[in-house]
């Protein structure tokens, strides 16, 4: 290990703050990858989000920070020490006020300004950007000696700072973590360090390269979390006081009594709400001697209660680029734009710190320039015995929910026959070009208890998966694309209940045209999100949210009816569009809760339909790691999702997708746990090329 101290001598490592912030880098090789959402890579995001927080320091408060980094210098050589450079070379602790006049360069950077009343973007302003650290990339280094380095460097400062300081605050940026390494690996020795004001405060942030993985933010508890890195992540952070959960929900961001300083499979704007905690930790004030609570406290294993799961900012097709912590800009309901200076980002107590950007006189070089765009919507067998396929088709063709599916039952009269819908003009268009495509959501309703962000249910988060698909569907308004939603579940009696999804505008119609869905909707939601401003801060953005599914849930029942329900609308579908119908692709949205011998019979029967690819979203209700398009099933724990892959079609479009998604090979399956099915539409319409190039 280096070192680097230089002419410092041990006890001169603190600058003279009342609390310290030690920023922990890993720079490994993996964190070259792209983040999730974004165009720049891990390391460049990590370096904008940590120079625009700098920035905002230089006139704050006095706290002292410290930049640590860790890399292989070499065969069995780790490279872990200090990365200020230039007038700061071979500091440990910097003071905010050196800050100032000491940045490596100043760039200019672009930031996007939301348009009249939040949606999109109506201009970019060009900034100047001060940078204090910029990443070198290596080889793994070992983690377990980057963590020891700052214990040793914390020690150090808090022997050299005055008395009453506030105990000192690690934020460490993570790549790989592998789920062998140890606890000592992620830092539990730092949490024994003992200061006046309590042990430090350690909160890890981990990027994800994947927007259909959900994120993991500020969990109370470890009960819905997968075994593995996460986990262990959990055990090493801190729980948050009252004040730092306080400035969090001034972002947006709701985190629970107990919650721990950890995202996980996080996005940029994660990472930007996260760096917020720094700057409450300079408004923070320690408890009272007597008073304090260790900030890792009580048994990891707490009453189970629901996670905080971050916004999927990518439903959108706003690319979040490589930003972090800067201050919010609303928009007036004039139109007016306001970029809002620091203290009401902060709240009360946070004056002196700097605006959004520092004038320092320094060559600005060229930076290029993010590309950012808005969206109009954001972002996104057994059982069935005793039923005719004319009962089948009934039960959803009225939109009234029907019953009496059970097997111990006769088969009821169906009713008589609806008249076939005269085609729209899309219908006849898409007739007149050759192919057509029938997608249909198969909504599993059950729910044993609440899960997920906000209480919901697992039904509550599948249709909200449902929704964002159908509300991608209507953007695309291609005319060559049928969808039908079919919920199933058991009503009050405990009888088998299925029936359309679709209400309001849409109550009564079998199959909707992708052109037709826009116009369909129950209602549509205006939602305000924070997303990147492409400089190191957040904008806030109104997404409409258009809502076509909005059902409560229901107890379980066997998939068997309503596969049979299924079956009988592609009989039905087909016989409308028999000259031209390509591609049908049935998504079964569901928590996975099937006896095997029900979902084979059930699935076996569906087959009868003639050729189809039978897809499955899965969101469980017990931990299970986040598995997408899987050729094989090594990576799923539970045996009864083994049989549900095993039963899985192939990923439509697969052949393609594999030559330009990285997830995806020539033999994945239609299958993701856990995380957010984002290829359905396109390959479907890679499939439908293929059909009618």
């Amino acid at each position: 290990m280096p070192d680097t101290n230089d002419a410092q001598s041990p006890g001169a490592a603190a600058a003279g703050g009342s609390g310290c912030v030690l920023f922990l880098i890993d720079e490994s090789k993996a964190l070259d990858a792209r983040v999730a959402g974004g165009t720049k890579s891990k390391a460049q995001s990590i370096a904008t989000a940590l120079n625009s927080l700098l920035n905002q320091l230089t006139a704050g408060p006095v706290v002292d920070v410290a930049i640590v980094g860790y890399r292989a210098a070499g065969p069995g050589r780790d490279d872990v020490g200090p990365r200020w450079d230039g007038a700061l070379a071979g500091r440990e602790f910097v003071a905010p006020h050196e800050l100032a006049g000491a940045p490596l360069t100043v760039e200019t950077r672009v930031r996007k300004v939301p348009g009249s009343g939040g949606v999109g973007v109506s201009r970019e302003q060009s900034v100047q950007f001060p940078v204090w650290y910029v990443p070198h990339l290596g080889d793994t280094a070992s983690r377990a000696a980057a963590f020891e380095h700052c214990r040793k460097m914390l020690a150090e400062w808090v022997a050299g700072a005055a008395g009453g300081c506030k105990p000192p605050m690690v934020v460490s940026f993570l790549g790989d973590v592998d789920a062998q390494e140890t606890p000592e690996a992620v830092g539990r020795a730092i949490h024994g360090l003992q200061t006046p004001g309590g042990p430090p405060f350690v909160v890890h942030a981990h990027l994800s390269t994947s927007d259909r993985v959900p994120a993991i933010v500020y969990p109370s508890s470890d009960a819905h979390l997968a075994p593995g890195p996460v986990r262990l992540l959990f055990e090493a952070s801190s729980v948050l006081p009252d004040e730092f959960r306080s400035s969090l929900a001034q972002l947006q961001v709701n985190a629970n009594a107990g919650a721990r300083g950890l995202i996980y499979n996080a996005r940029m704007v994660d990472l930007i709400r996260l760096l917020s905690l720094v700057k409450a930790y300079v408004r923070y004030e320690p408890p009272p001697a007597g008073a304090f609570v260790a900030s890792v406290a009580g048994p990891a294993k707490q009453p189970p209660a629901p996670e905080s799961f971050s916004t999927v900012v990518a439903e959108a097709t706003i690319p979040v680029n490589t930003p972090i912590g800067e201050e919010p800009i609303t928009t007036a309901p004039t139109g007016e734009v306001t970029v809002t200076g620091i203290d009401s980002a902060l709240g009360p107590g946070s004056e002196g710190l700097a605006p959004e950007s520092l004038t320092v006189q320094m060559p600005a070089p060229d930076a290029p320039t993010a590309q950012f765009s808005s969206a109009e919507f954001g972002a996104a067998g057994a059982g069935a015995e005793g039923l005719t396929r004319a009962d089948a088709f009934a039960s959803v063709a009225s939109l009234p929910p029907t019953h009496g599916m059970e097997d111990s039952e006769s088969p009821q009269a169906p009713p008589p026959a609806q008249e076939a819908p005269t085609p729209t003009s899309a219908e006849s268009a898409a007739t007149a070009t050759g192919s057509r495509a029938l997608v249909v959501l198969l909504l599993d309703r059950s729910a044993a208890g609440p899960s997920g962000q906000g209480g919901k249910t697992v039904w509550h988060r599948l249709q909200e998966h449902a929704n964002e698909i159908l509300a991608q569907l209507s953007k695309l308004a291609s005319g060559r694309i049928d969808c039908a939603a079919i919920a199933h579940g058991t009503d009050a009696s405990g009888r088998p209940e299925v029936a359309s999804a679709f209400g309001g505008p849409l109550a009564g119609r079998t199959f909707v045209s992708d052109t037709d869905l826009g116009a369909g909707a129950l209602r549509v939601e205006e939602v305000t999100e924070q997303v990147s401003n492409g400089i190191g801060g957040l904008v806030s953005v109104t997404r409409r949210k258009p809502i076509f599914v909005d059902l409560e849930p229901a107890a379980a029942a066997a998939p068997g009816p309503a596969l049979a329900a299924v079956k009988g609308l592609l009989a039905e579908w087909r016989q409308r569009h028999a000259a031209d119908c390509a591609t049908v692709v049935v998504l079964h949205l569901t928590r996975g809760r099937f006896e095997a011998d029900e979902i084979d019979r059930a699935v076996g029967q569906l087959g009868e339909a003639g050729a189809l690819a039978l897809n499955h979203l899965v969101l469980t209700e017990s931990p299970h790691p986040s598995v997408a398009y899987p050729a094989e099933p090594t990576k799923i724990q539970e045996p009864a999702l083994v049989r549900l892959w095993e039963l899985t079609s192939p990923l439509p479009g697969g052949q393609a997708l594999a030559t330009r998604r990285p997830a995806v090979t020539p033999d994945s399956r239609g299958i993701v746990i856990n995380g957010r099915f984002d290829l359905l539409l396109e390959g479907i319409q890679e499939a439908l090329t293929s059909h009618n190039p």
